[in-house]
This record gives structure tokens, C-alpha cells and sequence, in this order.
């Protein structure tokens, strides 16, 4: 083995892997680390990732362990995407060693999180796949109407899902999901709400968490894991999601990463009006209006039609910024006044190419339905990504 000097930049935006030596201290001021190493074959990995101890994140460089636990990661991630794999295809894939793959692999089927498949006549060497009853997570959709959970396994079968009216009955089914989950590992819960609700999801998880692992999260946050994660919609080229509730809220996420602005509030659409005395986008095509004005007797096609026009224009603001490949539109409205809003908007889009130069590079707009189980599944699997997917690469951010 070739033993050799790098420089790992902790700007860097891929790594390869080596097995460290030893570090050599580098000057105070120096924020490059200095390291002599092993090379032992290549791998594209995160340098920092966004939920590692600060203890590690002052350490130079990174230790075995760093890298043992981003590759069973990876080859978790390798293995919900393609199903069955073997060890040649999996080094093949992701460019490591057979004998590395080899190790990792018995790794992970000592802890149970693989299973190595029934020999099939004419196809050489072992396969692997996920063991469905490995891990899991909850995730959990809370609403002032009531919300949704569910349990969701590491392969993204939805195991268990309701729907529910009052806070004490989603307390019960925690404690019965948390008491009685059958799988081997419970990863943790993830629930998303809106900020009005954030001190009532805190209590529920303090009562009904069972020790477990929490986390709050956006809806449109919890929506783009469900894409990402479940639906398998790629985010490299960007996903955008538009929520329409008793506000208007959108997310971005590019690359596996969300964004979050710089306070957290990244995606308040809904605060938009196109002068000081225009009603908000709230006011326009939120559910409070949409309720309000049905309740007046008013015409819905008329309602549609003003909130769909106001929406592209939040879209077409979206899109010159952030410029995502597809945007997502669902929420809390009647499934088919939100669909009906979509095929509006894609038509005005369409009127408005021809003589707005800035439509044309509007992304495309597709119908979100059952935003409410969505959300509850893409929260579901947050505690899955934490503990077992590969984290993201850190990196510039568009909003």
C-alpha cells in the first residue's frame, strides 16, 4: 500500500477516503488539517455533517469511526434505491474495495439491518437487501382541525397511519406505537407543525415520547423527505412545495438539503402582496378565505381563479430566484379545489409565456394530494435519515 501526504480542506465539497495515519498539527491559523495517509480506494462523502457533535467537528480531520459510519450509510441509502445488491455491485457502485464491502456487510447483518437473500439458480454470488423489520420512525402531522402519525419502516412501508381529531388520541397511539412497534430498532419521532403550535407539540412529545429521540420540523420540510425519500423524486436539479393552509408556506430543498434562511423562516409566502394596499396571498388563497368566502355564497370558479393568479405569481418569484425543476402544489383545502388550482395556474402559465419572458423558465407545477399523510410519512422518516442514511454534503444555498 502506497502511503502518501494530503491536505483535506474542511472547504472541500468531496473527500476521498483514506485510512489516517497520524495528524500533523497545523499552524492556528491554518484551517487546513494535515494528514498522512493510507489510500485505501474512493468514496464521495459529506466533510462536515449538519448534526455531528461539536466535539467532533473540533477534532482535525476524520477518524475510522467517522468514516465506517458515513459508508454503512451509503450502502443502507444503495440498498432502499436498488432493492437486492451484491457485494460486487455494491463496491462496484460505490467505489470501494470488496473486502471493505465485505466488512461493512457483515457489520450491518450482525445488527440486523440487512439480510442476505435466498440463492437464486444462475445468478453468482449472494445478494442483500434491506430487513424491513429492522428500524423504523414515527412522524407525526399536527393541526389546529387534529392531524395525522404514522409509522413508517426503513424501506418506506407505511406500517402503521391515522388520522385523528384531539391531541388525546394521538397521545394514545404514540404510547401504543412506541410500546409496541415490532421492529428493531424505533429511530425516534419527527412532528411537523406550524410555529402557533410549536408549545403544544413540545408537551405532547414530553408525555408521549417514550424516551425516544424528538425533533420538530416544517410541514413543507417534512413534505420534500416524503419526495426525497418515499416517492423518490431526485433533488439534485431542486424541489419546490407550496402548502396551502390558514397560510401560505413553501420549501426548497436542493441536493438532500432543505433550506431554512437564516432565522428559520425561509418560505413565509404567505405575507406577500403585490402593492401596500393589496391583500395579502393569505388573504387571497389561504383555506381561511377559500372557507369565508363559500360561506358568503360566493362562486368558487371565481375563487379559484384569483387565488390561482396570485399563486403564479408567488411561483414566478420563486422560480427567478431558486429556480427548482418542480414545484408542488397541495395543502389543506378539498382535494379538488386544489387540483383545479393547478390546472389553473399551468394554464396561466402557459397564456403568460407568450408574452412574459419570465414564465418561461417557471418549473414544472404538479398537483400535491394527501398533503396531511404525506407530511406525517415524510416526518416518519427523519429519525431514519439522522441515525442511518447519508447526511448532506454542506454547500452554498440558494432561496
Amino acid at each position: 500500500m502506497r502511503k502518501e501526504h494530503r491536505i483535506f480542506s474542511s472547504r472541500a465539497a468531496k473527500w476521498r477516503l483514506y485510512r489516517r495515519v497520524r495528524t500533523i498539527r497545523a499552524p492556528a491559523d491554518d484551517h487546513d488539517v494535515h494528514i498522512e495517509v493510507t489510500r485505501i480506494g474512493t468514496f464521495e462523502m459529506s466533510p462536515l455533517p449538519h448534526n455531528v457533535s461539536e466535539d467532533r467537528l473540533e477534532r482535525p480531520g476524520m477518524s475510522s469511526t467517522d468514516i465506517s459510519d458515513h459508508n454503512v450509510r451509503t450502502v443502507i441509502a444503495a440498498l432502499r434505491q436498488t432493492n437486492a445488491m451484491s457485494r460486487r455491485s455494491l463496491a462496484s457502485g460505490l467505489g470501494l474495495t470488496e473486502t471493505a464491502i465485505s466488512a461493512i456487510v457483515r457489520r450491518m447483518e450482525g445488527a440486523g439491518y440487512i439480510r442476505q437473500n435466498a440463492a437464486v439458480k444462475g445468478v453468482r454470488g449472494a445478494t442483500y437487501s434491506i430487513a424491513d423489520t429492522a428500524a423504523a420512525g414515527i412522524g407525526i402531522w399536527l393541526s389546529p382541525d387534529g392531524g395525522t402519525a404514522s409509522l413508517v419502516s426503513l424501506t418506506g412501508r407505511i406500517v402503521r397511519e391515522e388520522r385523528f381529531a384531539s391531541p388525546d388520541r394521538l397521545g394514545q397511539w404514540l404510547d401504543e406505537t412506541v410500546r409496541s412497534h415490532g421492529f428493531g430498532t424505533l429511530c425516534g419521532i419527527a412532528l411537523a407543525c406550524e410555529e402557533p403550535l410549536e408549545d403544544k407539540a413540545g408537551a405532547l412529545l414530553a408525555s408521549h415520547g417514550g424516551g425516544l429521540a424528538t425533533r420538530l420540523l416544517r410541514s413543507t420540510e417534512a413534505v420534500l423527505w416524503h419526495q426525497r425519500l418515499i416517492a423518490d423524486q431526485r433533488t439534485e436539479r431542486g424541489l419546490g412545495v407550496i402548502i396551502i393552509g390558514d397560510t401560505v408556506r413553501a420549501g426548497t430543498m436542493f441536493s438532500d438539503r432543505f433550506f431554512h434562511g437564516a432565522h428559520g423562516r425561509a418560505g413565509a409566502l404567505g405575507g406577500m402582496r403585490p402593492a401596500l394596499d393589496a391583500p395579502t396571498l393569505n388573504d387571497v388563497a389561504g383555506r381561511k378565505s377559500y372557507l369565508q368566502h363559500m360561506k358568503n355564497n360566493g362562486s368558487e370558479d371565481e375563487w379559484i381563479n384569483r387565488a390561482a393568479s396570485r399563486l403564479l405569481d408567488a411561483i414566478i418569484a420563486m422560480a427567478g430566484f431558486v429556480s427548482p425543476a418542480v414545484i408542488a402544489v397541495g395543502g389543506f383545502l378539498p382535494e379538488m379545489v386544489t387540483q383545479r388550482i393547478v390546472e389553473r395556474v399551468v394554464a396561466d402559465k402557459a397564456l403568460q409565456a407568450s408574452y412574459f419572458i419570465a414564465t418561461k423558465w417557471t418549473p414544472e407545477i404538479q398537483h400535491l394530494c394527501d398533503t396531511d399523510a404525506r407530511i406525517a410519512r415524510g416526518a416518519a422518516m427523519v429519525p431514519l435519515r439522522d441515525a442511518l442514511l447519508p447526511l448532506p454534503e454542506p454547500g452554498m444555498m440558494a432561496v
